[in-house]
């Protein structure tokens, strides 16, 4: 894979017939050791009908609920569970605080997976649907679902979640462009299910933004060595004298972030208004600026690459929010047709909870000193308990 996991696919290398030669060369100054080398075929993934295709239509009573704190394995130390104090989130508890939810911000780099081992006590036709929160600002997150280490379809590569807000849960059956929910079979029996955090569809859109300012700092380089240092704004510019394809460079911008917006709005409920993509919008206006008089660049060096409030850090803060994938888990649930609970909490489970720890506070002992000679009391030095 690339070092940023861009593809949810493994890198491809094209091998003639007959004899290759393969040369790994180690750049670092640490030891490494390499074993076997296998050469696998890409894998080909079907659609969900040839999925679908000759399974049983057996339909099952069952439900399974996994909590999202539960997982067998991680590939990133990084991820970890947190506790969010409301009935929303389940387990809850008024008064002590529960590990309940995967934190989102520890679980938002593509290619970090979650892995979680379900038990299936009966063979048959199986929905999935996950209890989650994405807050990323008016935009959606992607996860790949591995079912026993493989991809069952090719619809679950970079599936979209969509916003749901800083405050609200929502539960997303996984479901094609239809609204039709996906039927699983699973055996009866021990089954695996992975998820992995996803950029791919979004990956074109950053091509175009790291191309402009690649190109704007090289291009304001160039300006420097014409302008000097200090920008001498009393003289009257005719800086196209110098490089006469500047209205181009600035043309090019223009169609490459338009383009990217183009690329990124289907995934925002706001389009191209989106709070994540903002940026890309204050970079276009300040370039439409700079466009209405190209002759005039020197004086605009510090909008294009400055530093605050430029082009380029503008652009560059938007592949940050563009890039990261944050999605907060609570659980996720395997059935068919069992109704789903209730994606928030109402107003009375609310209000009950904030009473009994209302209450609580003045009953509980859950602060009280101990001196159990098998108990070891520590204490840290945190704003929460």
């Amino acid at each position: 894979y690339n070092n940023t996991y861009v593809s949810v696919d493994p890198l491809l290398f094209n091998l003639n017939e007959g004899v290759n030669t393969i040369e790994i060369t180690n750049t670092t100054s640490t030891v490494i050791t390499v074993g076997d080398l296998h050469l696998i075929a890409p894998q080909v993934l079907t659609s969900y009908e040839q999925y679908r295709n000759g399974k049983p239509l057996t339909e099952v009573k069952d439900s399974i609920v996994v909590n999202a704190i539960d997982f067998t394995e991680k590939n990133s130390s990084f991820a970890h569970a947190m506790a969010l104090n409301s009935p929303t989130a389940q387990p809850f508890d008024a008064i002590y605080k529960k590990l309940n939810i995967i934190d989102g911000t520890s679980w938002d780099l593509p290619g970090q997976e979650i892995t979680y081992t379900i038990n299936v006590p009966q063979s048959g036709n199986y929905k999935l649907a996950f209890h989650y929160q994405n807050q990323k600002h008016d935009f959606s997150v992607f996860r790949s679902i591995y079912i026993d280490g493989s991809i069952p379809f090719d619809s679950l590569k970079a599936y979209e979640f969509e916003h749901t807000g800083a405050q609200k849960w929502a539960y997303e059956t996984l479901e094609d462009a239809e609204g039709e929910d996906y039927l699983f079979y699973l055996t009866a029996g021990e089954h695996t299910l992975t998820m992995r955090a996803e950029s791919e569809p979004l990956e074109q859109a950053l091509r175009y933004v790291q191309l402009v300012i690649d190109h704007i700092n090289k291009f304001s380089l160039d300006i420097r060595k014409i302008a000097g240092k200090e920008v001498d704004r009393d003289r009257s510019w005719r800086f196209t004298e110098y490089i006469p394809e500047t209205p181009d460079y600035l043309n090019a911008y223009e169609t490459l972030l338009k383009a990217a917006l183009t690329e990124l709005a289907p995934y925002a409920p706001n389009g191209a208004n989106s709070t994540t993509l903002s940026y890309i919008q204050k970079a276009l206006y300040k370039l439409s600026l700079i466009q209405e008089n190209p002759d005039k660049v020197p004086l605009y060096l510090e909008d294009l690459s400055g530093g605050t409030g430029s082009i380029a850090q503008y652009l560059g803060d938007s592949l940050t929010m563009i890039k990261e994938q944050p999605l907060y888990l609570n659980e996720f649930i395997v059935y068919f047709d069992t109704k789903l609970p209730r994606a928030n909490a109402n107003f009375f489970q609310k209000t009950w909870a904030s009473l009994r720890a209302f209450v609580a506070s003045f009953t509980s002992d859950k602060y009280k000193m101990t001196y159990d000679e098998n108990v070891i009391d520590v204490w840290v030095n945190r704003p929460i308990t």
